[in-house]
């Protein structure tokens, strides 16, 4: 498609190439929180554009897939998730989940068992089986759908009161169905720091920090990824606040954050791997009847 600028004609793929060369010479005069809005702006050009290759996303399973967990390769402590009790007692009805779900910011400030956290978690993007896929004969499924099975979130917990675990940094590996200690500390102010200080993040007893990874689906779905990554997002967001709900946690879905902070905290490039939503956790005297 022509696209008319000031009397000159361009196509619409060099429009957008103009857009992002504007916006790269824009970055060199900007300031760092402005550098950090223009870099969303080049995600979303950079990614909107209909790319796919049809040889692979009609016979996907010709080709194989990324990894699909990340490798630290640290020599740390690792604490296995525990007690599945609601995958043996059925847990509360969905309908009563969907009726009481709500977003609550007020936290009592008292610890949550790792148990609970641990049904949390599992069930919300935890393995659930195997089939062929991706030229695989085990590809991991998993409790939360995503865009080509592929999985693209990566689940990190901040635990400050968390009964059972050290106080720290982890990363959720489901392939071994455990939490991995990056960094031990209490964090609860470093959280208020990107999250533009709001107040309520010290007293979440535990934060889940969603983040997406552009590479492990964009071989597929191209320049559709970004958005692509957002959808599942969205998707394991809620099996949080669900299971949350079902387990008498609170919760609360934060996007109010500062992006080269929360990046930064994670060690992350904020590029092809960025935060995308963080979900608080937290403790409050119980009533299946509030609204």
């Amino acid at each position: 498609m022509d696209i008319n600028i000031d009397g000159m004609k361009t196509t619409e793929s060099n429009y957008d190439v103009q857009i992002l060369d504007f916006i790269n010479i824009a970055k060199r005069h900007a300031s760092k929180r402005e550098q950090s809005h223009l870099s969303l702006i080049t995600n979303y050009l950079k990614y909107d554009q209909d790319d796919i290759d049809e040889s692979i996303f009609l016979n996907p399973g010709s080709v194989h897939s990324p990894s699909l967990v990340k490798d630290y390769g640290l020599n740390t402590k690792i604490y296995k998730l525990e007690n599945r009790s609601n995958e043996k007692n059925g847990g509360m009805p969905i309908y009563d989940l969907m009726r009481i779900r709500a977003s609550r910011r007020d936290y009592s400030y008292q610890e949550i068992p790792f148990e609970v956290l641990s049904d949390i978690i599992y069930f919300s993007y935890g393995k659930r089986g195997t089939m062929r896929a991706y030229n695989k004969e085990d590809f991991s499924l998993r409790y939360a759908p995503s865009a080509g099975g592929l999985q693209s979130n990566d689940l990190y917990v901040v635990a400050n009161r968390v009964k059972g675990i050290e106080r720290g940094l982890y990363y959720y590996d489901f392939l071994s169905n455990s939490l991995m200690l990056i960094e031990e500390g209490y964090m609860k102010e470093r959280l208020k720091d990107c999250c533009v200080n709001q107040e309520f993040m010290k007293d979440a007893s535990a934060v889940v920090i969603l983040v997406g990874n552009v590479a492990r689906i964009k071989w597929k779905y191209g320049k559709k990824s970004y958005r692509f990554v957002h959808v599942d997002t969205g998707i394991v967001s809620e099996n949080i606040h669900l299971m949350s709900t079902a387990n008498k946690i609170r919760s609360c879905m934060i996007a109010g954050f500062d992006d080269d902070k929360i990046n930064e905290f994670l060690n992350l490039d904020g590029e092809d791997e960025f935060v995308s939503l963080l979900v608080t956790l937290g403790t409050a005297p119980w009533n299946l009847k509030e609204s």
